[in-house]
């Protein structure tokens, strides 16, 4: 419908989601289809499990085949594929995704029949779908669905476990590291608030906040904190930070920019570094351990 209103394309950004600068747009026309990051290699969303890997990658790699079963199943992927042929179309597993950033060409989205696209795949299982992007990830696979890869500068997340490293490897999770080793490292065109307390929230204090553990590859969530609630304060004004926010939750955090605050452990990202420049993929490479 929003096609018929002269809107070409739909941009959706998730509320814990900061665009630091307006290079998307130059991204917006260029999306035939649907635009998003890569993020889990479609190797690793294939039906064997990877072998060899530390228990923390072992785990995530189990509850990412749970996630999305949809195609690690085979008898659930011959479903997604025989509703994909209903359509009239082809059925090939592709990159997982992250669906805090999404670009959507609208006038494809209607002759796609996206919307029944979807209900097919609702129905392929009892379970239906993990969540949103799990929906996305496996819908982006039928065959006629010109994905645009966006520059993972579009959706970097500032915190992040060691075992999503590990058991991936994903372009997403490795730009993020570049990201947070120092400042203009890597351009951050939005900055996504993942795993961990949100900028708008008092747990963020970088020397109290409980998030802030060992088993985090990358914590640069506190340095971004202040400068996302100044940008608040200065938006809405003192009266509307105190009508939608609780006392002093957009009060400036005192170690947030402290040195050490941003965090980032590179060895998981020098293991995924160096099976990515040897050419072995990252779920069947061996992660055996963090060097």
């Amino acid at each position: 419908m929003l096609e018929e209103y002269g809107y070409s394309h739909t941009v959706y950004v998730d509320a814990d989601a900061w665009p630091l600068d307006d290079a998307l747009r130059f991204e917006v026309p260029r999306v035939d289809g649907i635009g998003c990051v890569a993020a889990l290699p479609a190797q690793c969303l294939e039906v064997e499990l990877p072998r060899g890997v530390s228990s923390a990658a072992s785990r995530a790699a189990k509850e990412r085949a749970d996630e999305y079963r949809l195609v690690t199943d085979p008898a659930l992927r011959m479903g997604v594929a025989e509703a994909a042929a209903r359509l009239g179309h082809g059925y090939r597993v592709v990159n997982g995704t992250n669906s805090g950033v999404v670009v959507y060409n609208n006038e494809f989205l209607k002759h796609a029949r996206w919307a029944d696209w979807m209900h097919a795949l609702v129905n392929v299982s009892r379970r239906g779908f993990y969540g949103d992007q799990t929906a996305l990830t496996v819908a982006l696979g039928r065959a006629d669905v010109p994905v645009r890869w966006l520059h993972p500068r579009f959706n970097v997340m500032v915190t992040l476990p060691y075992s999503y490293v590990l058991s991936s490897c994903g372009e997403d999770a490795l730009y993020a590291g570049r990201a947070a080793r120092a400042a203009g490292a890597a351009p951050v065109s939005i900055a996504h608030f993942t795993w961990g307390p949100k900028p708008w929230m008092k747990a963020l204090d970088a020397w109290r906040a409980t998030h802030r553990l060992k088993t985090n590859a990358v914590q640069n969530d506190g340095p971004l904190a202040n400068d996302y609630r100044a940008w608040v304060r200065e938006t809405l004004g003192a009266r509307r930070v105190a009508r939608f926010f609780s006392d002093d939750a957009m009060a400036p955090l005192p170690n947030a920019t402290a040195p050490g605050s941003a965090r980032l452990d590179p060895r998981p990202f020098r293991r995924c570094g160096a099976l990515t420049a040897g050419g072995a993929g990252p779920c069947h490479g061996g992660m055996s351990s963090v060097r």
